[in-house]
């Protein structure tokens, strides 16, 4: 029986390929997987931890990381931050 306030064991997931679009992850530690996001639906991320995992962005992910990094290094960084919330 877990204590009242506290968060739920996690299972483990490791060196797994983790489709993100849509997904719903939840009580989950990623530890070496490859997580995959290609664009499409956000995914639901609850209580979830990730250990030496890496992203990977492709399809439309991959175009609009790669459209933010261009607007950075054309001097629009303040811009970029403030899309993902780093903003002042």
């Amino acid at each position: 029986m877990e204590a009242r306030g506290s968060k739920p064991a996690q299972k483990v997931v490791q060196g797994e390929i983790v489709e993100l679009d849509g997904a719903a992850l939840f009580d989950t530690i990623y530890l070496g997987c490859r997580l995959v996001y290609k664009g499409g639906p956000l995914p639901i991320l609850n209580n979830v931890t990730f250990q030496e995992s890496n992203f990977i962005f492709a399809g439309d992910a991959f175009n609009t990381a790669q459209f933010m990094r261009m607007m950075v290094s054309a001097g629009a960084a303040d811009v970029v931050k403030g899309m993902v919330g780093l903003g002042e």
